[in-house]
């Protein structure tokens, strides 16, 4: 298949024997490593994303040619680089037994070390990237889909923690007359007194400024903050545009309802007062106060 396809994202290369063994090189010019490159350079938001992308695109389209996902070179030494024209490339060895989700994730742990960090989009895309691949499943599809979408998915809140040492204050600087959502636990959903007490302290007066998002999500520093195996890192979020309080599931391994219907991930879903809302088997009551203290 790779010797009689020119398959995109895959490097040509050939193959020799030495000592009975079977020996690939691989031909990158005009491009250049990764690695080569942030020896001297950190990535800003289009470097980092674009080398992000560029190689889950090359997993999906090697999907169609039925080649195994265990046969990618993912590390940084062996993904290739044309900045000038942003195309990324890889090499494929028949026979590797390495999966594709754990390079991933060091490709990802290596750009983090080496993204811009005076570049607080980069920043947040590549941490919203990371949080996504170590909490949930490596499904190519979905991951394409929210980060061609960055700008509808959760934000990570690490870089106004850092500036106020509280992501609630993070969120309440500069806010404009939004609403102050409360969630009020459902007497008789499945979860015990002390997730409801835990949801209820969590979720008491949350301020939504326009187009801002509250993240739900068993990640430290989450605005609504709920420690349970049930709950992803990153559930879900709360957003409000427009003039309208919605809610979106983040991919979550075990689903946010509305009013006892499954919403679909990345999808803002409008919600009123009243409505019932859960996230795994926690449910609340949204409850709704128009302005901030």
């Amino acid at each position: 298949m790779l010797e009689h396809n020119d398959i995109p994202g895959i490097l040509p290369f050939d193959y020799y024997y030495a000592d009975d063994q079977i020996c690939f090189r691989c031909f990158y010019a005009p491009f250049e490593r990764i690695s080569s490159y942030f020896q001297k350079n950190s990535g800003d938001f289009k470097c980092i994303s674009s080398i992000c992308e560029g190689v889950l695109k090359i997993l999906e389209q090697g999907d169609e040619y039925l080649l195994g996902r265990e046969g990618y070179l993912l590390l940084p030494e062996w993904i290739f680089w044309n900045r000038y024209e942003g195309k990324i490339a890889v090499c494929y060895f028949p026979g590797r037994q390495e999966t594709a989700q754990k390079e991933y994730i060091s490709l990802v742990e290596y750009l983090m070390q080496h993204t811009d960090h005076s570049d607080k989009k980069a920043v947040t895309w590549i941490y919203n990237l990371y949080d996504m691949i170590v909490s949930g499943e490596f499904i190519i599809e979905n991951l394409l889909q929210c980060l061609q979408k960055e700008e509808n998915c959760g934000k990570i809140y690490a870089e106004r923690i850092e500036e106020t040492g509280n992501p609630q204050k993070a969120e309440s600087t500069n806010r404009t007359e939004v609403e102050n959502i409360f969630l009020k636990p459902v007497e008789n959903c499945n979860a015990g007194k002390i997730r409801r007490w835990i949801t209820e302290k969590q979720g008491a007066g949350i301020c939504l400024k326009e187009g801002k998002e509250i993240l739900v999500g068993r990640r430290e520093g989450s605005g609504i903050y709920l420690p349970f195996d049930e709950i992803s890192r990153k559930h879900a979020v709360f957003l409000y545009e427009g003039g309208k309080l919605c809610l979106m599931d983040l991919s979550s391994k075990n689903g946010t309802y509305l009013n006892g219907k499954k919403i679909s991930a990345y999808a803002k879903t409008q919600c009123r007062e009243n409505d019932v809302v859960t996230f795994a088997d926690i449910s609340c009551q949204i409850k709704i106060h128009r302005g901030c203290q």
